[in-house]
């Protein structure tokens, strides 16, 4: 288990409304997409860390991102598999996400 800074990104106007974890390790950062909606992980292509520090739009008409949160995960991946320890601070984030979400607040 490694413990890294990470970024929690809300990825809006492309596709589905989902959160970007972005993890602090080594120069393509491992990130995580969290499904705003059904809470499911899913391991993304390696973002630059770019993104640990960056709002606003997505080059190539992605849609635009928001940084919500900051600060440290525990996490490890083997063989493919994702796990991860998230702050209360991530969680409770994450949680007032998924209540805006459901309330349709993101419009």
């Amino acid at each position: 288990m490694k413990v890294s800074p990470a970024s929690l990104l809300l990825h809006s106007g492309y596709g589905d409304i989902h959160c970007d974890l972005v993890i602090a390790a080594g120069r393509q950062c491992p990130t995580i997409a969290l499904n705003v909606d059904d809470e499911s992980l899913r391991l993304q292509t390696p973002h630059r860390r770019y993104y640990l520090t960056y709002s606003g739009s997505v080059s190539g008409n992605r849609g635009r991102v928001v940084q919500c949160w900051q600060g440290r995960v525990a996490w490890s991946l083997i063989r493919g598999k994702v796990r991860l320890w998230l702050p209360e601070s991530c969680r409770l984030m994450l949680h007032d996400l998924r209540s805006r979400y459901a309330h349709g607040q993101f419009r």
